[in-house]
């Protein structure tokens, strides 16, 4: 109670200034219309701000719900796009449910790393919802990886930045294709090997997967060309932007081929002839 009095006589001025000015501001808006109308307007667009503000702190906070709620719907939506359906007896695709080749499966990444030689990342569904081996990973942006090994709830991925890992890609705009090294270096690029001088390289190109292995299905976006230059040999050198921030890995999608072990069998026989 004395430090409460000291305060109040040490500052007994400003106090007195304060007061007097709210009852100026209350006698204003009291006996004129359009001071009152001011102070009105003023409070509305002060408590509007606020409330605004707290709308964007609680949307902050809500975006990994959101988050998850979209990737559940593009799953979803990836399961019914026909391009992901296969007729085998006719000449291109069809949205037949008994002829659908991908299931797409969400899930959600619970470990990831960019600054080794050999990245991976831990998925927080396994073997009792239905991820298998050598099944494709892809997020939002393209690409991720491939399952290398799963256990009952959980799965492990081998990152695209992983130096053992080399999947098929292609150029989009004119079909050649080669195959995806990451050197080790940065987590926003990787190099396109297997491309001859011959080809019609240009910066901007987008790169997508092949569709060359029972992995992953063709189209998938990896990057764009960056800078291209001739190696020793036949080939190009290619750096390719990734369209994947792995820096921001949340939500990612593995991808099922109903068809791989048909494949893999054919492909088996082929090279034991």
């Amino acid at each position: 109670m004395r430090n409460l009095l000291r305060l109040i006589i040490r500052y007994h001025n400003v106090i007195l200034f304060i007061i007097l000015e709210v009852i100026a501001f209350m006698l204003l808006a009291k006996f004129s219309s359009y001071q009152r109308a001011q102070i009105f307007r003023l409070k509305h667009a002060l408590i509007g701000n606020i409330e605004e503000r707290y709308e964007n702190i609680s949307a902050y906070f809500s975006l990994a719900e959101e988050n998850k709620s979209l990737a559940e719907e593009n799953t979803y939506l990836y399961n019914q796009l026909p391009a992901f359906y296969y007729n085998p007896f006719s000449t291109g695709f069809s949205d037949t449910s008994s002829d659908k080749r991908y299931i797409f499966m969400g899930t959600k990444v619970i470990n990831n790393s960019t600054n080794k030689q050999f990245n991976f990342i831990i998925l927080d569904k396994g073997s009792k919802h239905g991820i298998e081996p050598n099944m494709a990973v892809i997020c939002n942006n393209g690409l991720v990886g491939m399952v290398k090994e799963t256990t009952e709830n959980f799965s492990s991925v081998i990152s695209l930045l992983n130096r053992e890992f080399y999947p098929n890609a292609m150029i989009k705009r004119n079909g050649y294709f080669g195959y995806i090294e990451w050197t080790g270096r940065h987590f926003k690029k990787v190099i396109l090997n297997e491309i001859p001088l011959h080809v019609d390289v240009r910066v901007g190109d987008t790169i997508i997967t092949s569709g060359y292995s029972s992995i992953f299905p063709k189209g998938i976006l990896i990057g764009t060309v960056e800078k291209f230059e001739p190696e020793e040999g036949i080939f190009y050198r290619i750096t390719v932007n990734l369209s994947t921030d792995f820096k921001r890995l949340s939500n990612v999608t593995v991808i099922k081929n109903l068809m791989r072990e048909e494949q893999i069998e054919l492909e088996s026989k082929i090279d034991n002839d």
